[in-house]
């Protein structure tokens, strides 16, 4: 982009750059929750971000006005690449810009901030950012408690206390996911008690994305409490949400079979009992995901051939892709049909085959994934042989049994 010798920049290739990040961005969100791709190929897509955000610094103010005009879009993803290539370049006028934006913006854009200030090194503005927790506005508030949070300094509980206490729940939301960053080292002058009081509170009565948020602050603070308050809700008339059957699937041990697979036969129904089949990892499971792969209904069919590759390893996709309907859209038109989400499906035959030439390999284990014996005293790094949502459930757990001592931030920041 820049001509050796010179300081002569390419218009053009500034604005392919700009044009890409938020893609780049957006994409890097399908990333980490993709049951397919590995940390091998999120540090390759991070490389790419990388190297258009090191274009766009190098252009210097010749980039300015277009990065400008995206950190004023409404859109999450521009506003996301703009204020990151600004945080990387340390150019105070581009800093300046972003604490103003930081004290008047929300919804989308507020979030795309928000990301850009976690991905972002702020070590030379971390001074200022400290001195907006004393803000009246909550959204800067909680927007910089949660940037500081996830870099690893330090949050007062007096902070996050106030937060959990505001009267908007992207407010509380961003208070507890603040909490979950923190982790076990807890804010300074956090009150237990209290914790405790808001965390079962929030997970039995929050707005879905806010209850999200809890519940991850329950796992990363490691409340003691947590595993037995999900099997007991397991085992209730109305079971919790399913992010929380997730979880307790993640967490779940080996003496809790008989719940899991309570759950898989006789509470939960297709596509969902599948998911919670192939987190679980428990090769005694495979004959309700083989009958699965067999069901008349396209989603419920590919989520069980997605749990046999998540414990086997192994693809029995078909090839043949149909169109699906989500749980609760309304009947398409004509149109509408043309752009529906569409599912391989598996190949239930070819699933039978396999399962029978291997199952005496997964005889010896409780729990698989990709066909590895995932064991209690597995060394964390070999994790990274997962795909990115197995490697973040592996982690949960092993964080949560205190095999590994990390924190949740290494999960989500550039590779």
């Amino acid at each position: 982009m820049i001509f050796a010798g010179t300081p002569i920049s390419i218009p053009d290739v500034i604005k392919e750059y700009v044009e890409i990040l938020p893609f780049l961005w957006n994409q890097r969100n399908a990333f980490l929750n993709s049951e397919r791709l590995t940390l091998r190929d999120l540090i390759d897509h991070d490389e790419r971000i990388a190297a258009n955000t090191d274009g766009l610094v190098l252009a210097g103010l010749d980039a300015e006005p277009l990065l400008i005009a995206a950190l004023n879009d409404s859109d999450a993803d521009a506003v996301v690449s703009s204020a990151f290539v600004m945080l990387c370049s340390e150019q105070p006028q581009w800093i300046e810009l972003l604490f103003e934006a930081l004290n008047k913006m929300q919804g989308p854009s507020l979030e795309g901030l928000s990301l850009a200030l976690c991905m972002a090194p702020i070590k030379q503005i971390q001074p200022d950012l400290y001195k907006i927790l004393e803000s009246s506005s909550f959204a800067a508030v909680s927007t910089t408690c949660l940037a500081l949070s996830f870099h690893g300094a330090e949050i007062s509980w007096n902070v996050i206390s106030r937060l959990l206490n505001g009267e908007e729940p992207a407010i509380r939301q961003k208070a507890w996911e603040s909490l979950a960053y923190i982790g076990s080292k807890k804010p300074a002058g956090c009150d237990d008690k209290a914790l405790n009081f808001y965390l079962k509170k929030a997970i039995a009565s929050e707005t879905p994305e806010v209850k999200k948020a809890a519940v991850e602050a329950a796992i990363w603070t490691r409340q003691s409490w947590l595993l037995d308050y999900w099997r007991k809700a397991a085992q209730s008339v109305e079971l919790p949400d399913f992010y929380s059957l997730e979880q307790l699937a993640i967490l779940a041990t080996d003496k809790d079979f008989s719940l899991i697979k309570s759950l898989i036969n006789n509470r939960l129904t297709a596509p969902q009992k599948y998911r919670i089949a192939g987190i679980y990892g428990n090769p005694l499971l495979m004959d309700e995901i083989l009958s699965g792969m067999r069901n008349d209904d396209p989603l419920s069919a590919s989520a069980a051939g997605a749990a046999f590759y998540k414990i086997t390893g192994i693809n029995v996709e078909s090839g043949v892709r149909v169109p699906v309907l989500q749980p609760g859209q309304a009947e398409p038109d004509e149109f509408e049909k043309e752009f529906l989400d569409e599912v391989t499906l598996p190949d239930p035959d070819l699933a039978e085959k396999k399962w029978e030439n291997i199952a005496g390999d997964f005889s010896q284990g409780t729990r698989f994934c990709r066909g590895m014996a995932v064991n209690p005293d597995m060394p964390p790094d070999t994790f990274d042989k997962f795909d990115l949502t197995s490697r973040r459930e592996a982690y949960i757990r092993a964080y949560f049994n205190r095999i590994w001592s990390g924190e949740k931030s290494f999960l989500e920041r550039l590779q």
